[in-house]
């Protein structure tokens, strides 16, 4: 008798819900639930303060399930009980379809994000989706440039929620919008009024997905006219930034292949010495040898790399988007190219 093979069951869908206080998540997070019925949820809510309030405010006609975490944020004191609570949940998948992690509102998603694709254990079990950042478009522009936060969960997003239009002028609605472009080029803007949004564009961003990164277009923003750097080991030591300390995109395209070992020590350097003002990393790469687009993926100081299509006859190219602050795009562009084979 021939045995047959457990069928390996698909990972579940994660998607990070992140934003400033009183900017809507939790209104957000009811939409979702009560406009999805067919969808069963599993919820972990986090809170900042002993006592939760937040679970509260839930509709759980629908009956998520609640994980509430309220010993901190999930960014900085309770990873390990993120990993345990994402373990414990995972027992139970047979009965919800897709998990959101609600953060507080003085978290950023980043750290919630690097546990999901690169702790082990998790991998395997759950699919990062997208980090949906909320923004209140009444007081944005006020907190943007003054609270590191607030710029950090902009940074991160796949799709920005500008919540609260219905009390701004369309003038200062396209500068918001401007503005949240120049910072996070890659990132959908939806608007709504009381976080009502197509909730099936939230669910199915996919943003963290092989087939996004590969249709990543980083000509973005055009660079900017700055002295190019000219240091050594690939411009890392050049950075002496003299403009504002703000979260901005930069894109990269260079023909050609590029070297394996040349790009490992590159990426490496790199987030060792400005991994905590990297938010995102997104790239496309041709590598000397390989017949497969290798595609990158990065938060802070965690990378992930993976072969995808092959180049075929398509023109050899590499591609990368870096979104952060205090980037310097002349010594990006010069790291980058120095990875020419």
């Amino acid at each position: 008798m021939v045995s047959k093979k457990p069928i390996k069951k698909k990972p579940i869908p994660v998607t990070i819900l992140t934003g400033g206080l009183g900017a809507g998540k939790t209104t957000l997070l009811n939409h979702i639930i009560t406009s999805r019925s067919e969808t069963r949820f599993a919820i972990i809510e986090n809170e900042f303060g002993e006592i939760g309030i937040d679970q509260d405010l839930i509709d759980e006609t629908q009956g998520p399930t609640v994980v509430e975490l309220s010993d901190g944020c999930i960014c900085c004191t309770i990873r390990n009980d993120l990993v345990k609570a994402l373990s414990e949940i995972y027992e139970h998948r047979d009965d919800f379809d897709s998990l959101i992690i609600e953060t507080t509102g003085l978290a950023e998603p980043g750290p919630v994000a690097q546990v999901l694709i690169a702790e082990p254990e998790l991998t395997e079990k759950f699919k990062l989706n997208a980090v949906v950042t909320l923004v209140d478009a009444e007081y944005v522009m006020k907190h943007i440039d003054t609270e590191e936060i607030v710029s950090n969960q902009i940074g991160f997003a796949d799709i920005i929620v500008l919540n609260k239009v219905d009390r701004v002028d369309e003038v200062s609605s396209q500068a918001i919008r401007s503005r949240l472009t120049e910072m996070n080029a890659q990132a959908n803007i939806v608007l709504s009024e009381h976080a009502r949004i197509d909730t099936e564009a939230v669910l199915s961003a996919d943003g963290f997905s092989l087939d996004r990164v590969l249709e990543l277009d980083p000509d973005f923003l055009a660079p900017e006219q700055r002295q190019n750097s000219t240091g050594s080991f690939m411009g890392l030591f050049d950075r002496v930034p003299s403009y504002h300390d703000e979260i901005s995109s930069v894109g990269i395209v260079i023909p050609g292949d590029l070297d394996d070992q040349k790009v490992e020590m590159w990426l490496t350097f790199l987030t060792m010495f400005q991994g905590e003002d990297i938010l995102r990393i997104k790239g496309v790469l041709s590598i000397s040898g390989k017949d497969e687009r290798f595609v990158i993926q990065g938060v802070h100081t965690t990378l992930t790399g993976s072969d995808a299509m092959p180049w075929g006859d398509a023109a050899r190219e590499s591609r990368i988007l870096i979104i952060g602050r205090l980037l310097d795009r002349p010594m990006l562009e010069k790291g980058f190219k120095d990875c020419l084979a």
